[in-house]
């Protein structure tokens, strides 16, 4: 006679351990490929960034982090960014912001030059 290896405490834990590791499940994933750019960018950067404190991986509605304006679809349509103080280079994988039409990054303290994947974006 085979033997049930669910006991009422078995149960429990396995339970318990879906409990615990679901949440990081869902913020491991709730963030789109604009999003996954966008919060990259933040980790390699410098400087005074309380203003993107709102970036995270938690929050998977962009729009609604600053200096993010989504359009109809929720793509970055823009990223306005003036006077946020960042000390760092602009990524190549903001071309991965499909929609982006207008990036505005004056007094950032951002060096290097423009990657040229920014330029064939198609808007």
């Amino acid at each position: 006679m085979p033997v049930n290896p669910w006991t009422p405490f078995t149960s429990l834990c396995f339970f318990s351990f879906l409990l615990l590791v679901m949440p990081f499940l869902r913020l491991a994933s709730a963030v789109n490929s604009q999003g996954q750019a966008l919060l990259s960018w933040k980790t390699s950067l410098n400087g005074s960034l309380e203003a993107l404190s709102d970036w995270n991986w938690a929050d998977e509605i962009l729009c609604r982090w600053f200096g993010v304006t989504c359009n109809s679809n929720d793509g970055v349509a823009e990223l306005s960014l003036r006077y946020v103080d960042m000390l760092g280079y602009v990524p190549t994988n903001l071309s991965l912001l499909h929609s982006l039409q207008k990036l505005v990054l004056s007094e950032t303290n951002l060096t290097g030059s423009i990657p040229k994947e920014i330029g064939s974006l198609p808007s």
